[in-house]
C-alpha cells in the first residue's frame, strides 16, 4: 500500500476542484499581512521542516503565495529559492512578497512540476502540503532524486489521513504509507507526526512532516 486509497482515475484528476482549492489557499494565505504576524503563523510542523534547510538552494513545489520561502529567505536560509506553482493567483502574489521584502533571491514559475524540465541541482525540495493533490505521488518522487545534489534532501509534510475531509485531497496519508513510498527512492527517512494547535483543543488536525536522504 502505497497510501490510503487506490490512485484515482483520470475522471476523478479532471473533476478536481482546482478553483476552489485557489479560492481556499488565496484566503487562508493572504500575503499582505506584516511580515512578522506573517512568519509568526507558521506552525510546528512547518518550522520543523524550515529547520532541515540550512543554506544553499530549494526548490518548494507547491509554493502557493510563497510563505515558506519568504520566511527562509528573510531569515538568511537559503542563497536561493525557486517556487513552482499551478495558480497565476498565487505566483502574483509570491512576487508581491518578494518586492515587499525586496527580495532579490527568489523566483517563481507557473505550470505543473510532473511537466516542467530543470536544469540545475537543487539542495533541497520541499513539498508542504502539496503531494496529497498530485495525480500519481510515486511519478512525483521518483523525478525528486535526479533533481537532487549528491547530499541534498527531500522535505515536506502531508496531512494525516484520519484528519482530513476535504475534496481537494486525491490521496490520504499515514506515517506507515508515506514511508513505503518514500523508501522506493530514499535511505536515510525521518518521519514525524505533529499537531497543527498544541494546545488548542478545538483544532486537532495532525500532519506528517518528513525529511528524506538518497
Amino acid at each position: 500500500m502505497k497510501y490510503l486509497q487506490p490512485e484515482p482515475d483520470r475522471n476523478l484528476f479532471d473533476g478536481h476542484d482546482y478553483e476552489f482549492l485557489r479560492t481556499f489557499y488565496n484566503g487562508m494565505m493572504p500575503v499582505e499581512q506584516p511580515a512578522l504576524l506573517y512568519f509568526e503563523q507558521l506552525n510546528p510542523i512547518e518550522l520543523w521542516v524550515s529547520e532541515m534547510i540550512q543554506g544553499g538552494n530549494l526548490l518548494d513545489v507547491g509554493c502557493a503565495n510563497a510563505r515558506f520561502l519568504l520566511y527562509l529567505a528573510v531569515n538568511g536560509r537559503i542563497e536561493y529559492g525557486t517556487g513552482i506553482d499551478i495558480s497565476d493567483e498565487m505566483i502574483a502574489n509570491a512576487q508581491k512578497g518578494t518586492s515587499a521584502h525586496s527580495l532579490k533571491n527568489l523566483s517563481f514559475i507557473r505550470g505543473e512540476f510532473e511537466n516542467l524540465t530543470f536544469a540545475d541541482y537543487y539542495n533541497y525540495i520541499s513539498m508542504n502540503d502539496i503531494l496529497e493533490h498530485f495525480y500519481s505521488p510515486f511519478n512525483v518522487i521518483e523525478r525528486i532524486p535526479y533533481l537532487l545534489e549528491s547530499n541534498g534532501q527531500f522535505v515536506g509534510m502531508v496531512p494525516y489521513w484520519k484528519d482530513c475531509d476535504h475534496r481537494v485531497h486525491l490521496h490520504y496519508f499515514t506515517p506507515e504509507s508515506l514511508r513505503e513510498l518514500l523508501s522506493n527512492f530514499f535511505k536515510d527517512i525521518t518521519i514525524k507526526v505533529f499537531e497543527c494547535y498544541p494546545g488548542d483543543r478545538s483544532r486537532t488536525e495532525r500532519k506528517i512532516a518528513w525529511r528524506a536522504k538518497i
